[in-house]
């Protein structure tokens, strides 16, 4: 999995951020409330057995957290089924997740041209 760096996570954090509902509606629906976690977390694709070595998780950037579930960026689609390691050693604990739902995000690169006076 790629990593991305401070640049592109803002960016993705930007255009996360634009694309949520904010008339409240996406609350409405919700089961439990979800606060922001923007912290770096480790997540490894599980199915079941033994816990991975830590090396083989990938760090991903985490929005929001609720009792139930987590949103984080990923550079590539995640696996259906995860383990997320949350917190730092030696006091971390070890969830499965299965995702729910995935958006893919473009990220547009461009050089300016010519400048328009207006």
């Amino acid at each position: 999995m790629t990593q991305f760096g401070a640049n592109e996570l803002a960016i993705f954090e930007l255009i996360h951020q634009a694309g949520r509902d904010t008339s409240g509606s996406n609350r409405q629906r919700r089961a439990r409330p979800r606060w922001p976690f923007p912290v770096i977390q480790r997540v490894v694709p599980y199915e079941d057995g033994p816990v991975p070595p830590l090396e083989r998780f990938e760090p991903v950037r985490c929005l929001d957290l609720s009792r139930s579930g987590i949103a984080f960026l990923s550079p590539e689609p995640a696996a259906d089924n995860l383990l997320v390691a949350l917190g730092k050693p030696p006091a971390v604990r070890y969830v499965t997740a299965h995702v729910v739902h995935q958006r893919m995000v473009y990220l547009v690169g461009c050089s300016f041209g010519r400048r328009v006076e207006g």
